[in-house]
């Protein structure tokens, strides 16, 4: 409201820091209402009055939401830096998590920490399940019993004995990926 200000209502010179009061030789006019040039006899009626208060109530309030308004912007670019990286996850779970963490920083300006952890924490179990597949693939297809993958699934036609399933289980127990993922990820980090 305009209470702050309408006890310094006495002389011009209390008008100085007000933007929406322009002042001309004793007279003053409120930008703000649209009024005419008012003596110093009518302005304090003028700014103690109604409509000057809804209209000075209004304007704060515009003021106040283009505030939020431009904090949710910097809010919502920064999380845009992030967008990127989100995009690039694998699982779409992973994916609308870290949109929805996005999502409660950019609105409720909740730590941007709290996404950046928890999406270089999906990020690192990525890398570790592609490390353990590319291990696992390369042990199917060592060049010894098969060369790819699709020889695997298809010599089932040769040898009735063999089931893919459990000799690709087999394979990823003993590829070594437990061994060989902590020492590749101490250097991916």
């Amino acid at each position: 409201m305009s209470s702050e200000w309408i006890g310094q209502l006495g002389t011009l010179h209390q008008f100085r820091d007000v933007s929406y009061v322009e002042k001309s030789i004793g007279n003053v006019r409120c930008l703000l209402c649209g009024t005419g040039w008012m003596p110093r006899g009518t302005r304090a009626c003028h700014f103690q009055g109604f409509q000057h208060a809804r209209n000075y109530d209004q304007v704060r309030r515009l003021e106040q939401e283009k505030c939020s308004l431009q904090h949710l912007k910097s809010n919502t670019e920064r999380t845009k830096s992030l967008e990127g990286r989100v995009n690039s996850l694998g699982l779409e779970k992973w994916r609308l998590h870290c949109k929805a963490l996005m999502y409660e920083q950019a609105v409720h300006s909740q730590p941007e920490t709290i996404c950046m952890n928890v999406l270089a924490k999906y990020e690192r179990m990525e890398r570790i399940s592609l490390l353990e597949l590319a291990i696992w693939k390369s042990r199917i297809c060592d060049g010894l019993v098969f060369f790819n993958v699709d020889e695997m699934r298809q010599y089932p036609a040769l040898d009735e004995d063999f089931d893919p399933t459990d000799y690709a289980h087999n394979i990823r127990i003993t590829s070594g990926s437990a061994i060989i993922i902590p020492r590749v990820m101490e250097f991916l980090l």
